[in-house]
Parts: C-alpha cells; structure tokens; sequence
C-alpha cells in the first residue's frame, strides 16, 4: 500500500518565512482586470505554502503543508491562475489549513507601473520581507533584495526592482467562491493494481521518438515505496524529477529522472505530457506489441478516479518501465515504473 504522494508544478519548495498579519484590506472575488493580469504573468516555476494552526483550527483540518501544495498544483495545473486561483485557494485553506500561498510566475520582468496602469491603485502597499533566490525570507541577505507588496484584496504582487517577482494569497481573508467549489476527481491514487512483470530494458530509439510527441512534462505525481513515506524525502526526489524535466526532453530526460527517483526511494510517478491527444493507434506498428496491458482507474477531469463511473477506463500500456495511461484511444497519462528499471547505480 503506498501511501506517500505529492504533486506540484514545476520545481516547488514550501516557504519557511512567517506569515505577516493580515492585511486590512476587502475581501472580495477577483476582478476581470486581475485575472487578466495572473494570465499575463504565466504559470508558476516554483511553490510554497504556509499553514496556520489558528485557521486550521477554525476549519477544524489538521494542518498539512504538504498536502496543500500537493492539491493546489493539481487545481491549478487544470484550470491556470487566472480561472483556477480563487478556488484553489479556498479549497487548500478548508482541507488542509494553508494561510497563505507564494508563487514565482513564469514572466518577472513585468514592471511595477505597468502593473498599477492595469489594476489601478492597490487596497494596500507596504515593505514586507525580502526576495532571495525566489524565497520570501524576513531578514536581508548578501543576495536578498526588499519586498514591496501591493495588496488588490487577497491578491498580492510582490515588487523586486522594480518589477513583480513574486505573487502571494492571503487565506485569511479569501472570500467563499460563489456555487459549489470544483471536485477533483483521482487526487488520491487509485488502489494500485498488481504491477506486470516486464522485461528490464532501457529506452528504445521508438519509445523516445514518442516522448517527443508528447512534449513536456506539465504535472508530476511521485509514490514512495511501502514504508518509504517520509515527506521531506518525497519532495526531495520529486523535486529532482521536476528539474531534470524542465532541462531536458522527456525523450531525453526521464530515463535519467526515473533512475534518480528509484535511488530516492520513489516506486513510480506519473506525467501529465503537454500533448495529450496523441493516439496510440498510430503508433501501434513501430513500437510493438507492449509487454504488458492491463486497465487501472478511470479519466474524470484530468485526473484518475477509483469510481467506474466517474469516466472512461484507463488502459496501460506498458513497454518495460515505460507505460502508457490511454484513454478512449489517447494517450493521457505517463507512468514511470521505477523498480521496472534495469540496474540503477549507486
């Protein structure tokens, strides 16, 4: 039974800088205006999460910081910033007790008026912490640079030089989202199956071509082996798998992921490729019949679902170590098997 799991976009840590006060500011929806503005500046490159045991206590959840990353990068990784942030948010404050998310956007050279030319003056602007390395950290450093926050309710831009550089949601005073929030069909694993016995090999020249098909790595979710569930050593290999991947292809980069993740401790872990509609039927002839097929779970909203009726079956293809989640003649999902690979060196 595998019971460590942690899934977050890109390179994530969680922030260990305390959470300032709340800011006396509206609680209220976002406006279309910053929205626009979460698009503008991209998907995260790096996470973190705060938890307060007063909040948590309120909400009656245990506070889980782990957790919350692991379900907010699911959420976001589905629905984007602009459309997903509000509800993530609400969601990781009410199921796991965290105060406050940080972010590092993709775009950091946006400058600070042209930040305030499109949402207008901020509810609240004020000196708080610095920027180290993508870091909040309280104090000032050799490398830090000061903080300049401008607070558009829960919403707040970190300015560095002159430009944003970070992004940070206060949880405290998130507003409930308006109707019920979104399920998230397969946050938790489903129960594992039986793993096939497949031949231990590397990589073929055709398998890599298909990696390239499928671009790069969007999500990655990491299991530990049974009895393996420390936290720190799961982010600490997923944390590897996501630098690896954002270097390099997946046709050049997950074997070298995967071999690391086994000497962590890592059973298996799951892509979400950037292409998702590439049909496994039309590449059936050169790679073979697959060394194994067998069906696991069920595709609802992205994601994998114990329930049968929660979507279509996932059937996977397995060639070695490499398998492939197909849905309704897609492939969907990438699964890496670790204790499939040949020989990992120390």
């Amino acid at each position: 039974m595998l019971v460590s799991v942690l899934s977050l976009i890109f390179a994530a840590q969680p922030t260990s800088a305390p959470a300032a006060t709340a800011p006396a500011v509206p609680a209220r929806a976002l406006r279309e205006a910053e929205r626009q503005m979460l698009q503008t500046l991209g998907l995260p490159t790096k996470i973190g999460a705060s938890t307060d045991s007063t909040l948590a206590a309120a909400d009656n959840v245990t506070p889980d910081g782990a957790a919350g990353l692991d379900l907010f990068a699911a959420l976001i990784s589905r629905k984007g910033l602009a459309e997903g942030l509000h509800w993530a948010c609400w969601q990781v404050r009410k199921k796991h007790g965290v105060s406050a998310i940080t972010l590092v956007p993709t775009r950091t050279d946006l400058p600070e008026a042209a930040l305030v030319k499109a949402l207008g003056a901020a509810d609240l602007v004020r000196q708080s912490g610095f920027l180290e390395e993508g870091r909040i950290v309280p104090h000032a450093t050799e490398k830090s640079k000061p903080l300049t926050w401008h607070w558009y309710s829960w919403l707040g831009f970190g300015i560095a030089d002159g430009r944003v550089a970070v992004i940070r949601t206060d949880h405290r005073i998130v507003p409930a989202p308006a109707g019920e929030p979104p399920t998230l069909p397969g946050h938790d694993r489903p129960a594992a199956a039986t793993q096939p016995a497949t031949p231990k090999r590397p990589l073929r020249a055709v398998e890599r071509s298909l990696l390239t098909a499928l671009g790069h790595a969007v999500t990655v979710q990491a299991y530990a082996r049974a009895g393996q569930n420390d936290p720190a050593m799961l982010r600490a290999a997923l944390a590897d798998i996501l630098q690896t991947l954002k270097m390099r292809t997946l046709s050049m980069g997950l074997e070298d992921a995967a071999q690391n993740a086994s000497r962590r401790g890592v059973q298996s872990f799951l892509i979400w490729p950037h292409k998702d509609q590439v049909e496994l039927a039309a590449r059936a002839k050169v790679l073979g019949e697959p060394d194994a097929v067998y069906q696991e779970g069920y595709w609802a909203d992205e994601a994998l679902s114990n329930d049968p009726k929660a979507g279509p079956a996932v059937t996977w293809h397995c060639y070695s170590w490499l398998q492939l989640g197909v849905v309704e003649g897609k492939i969907k999902i990438i699964r890496a098997n670790c204790d499939a690979l040949p020989a990992v060196t120390p």
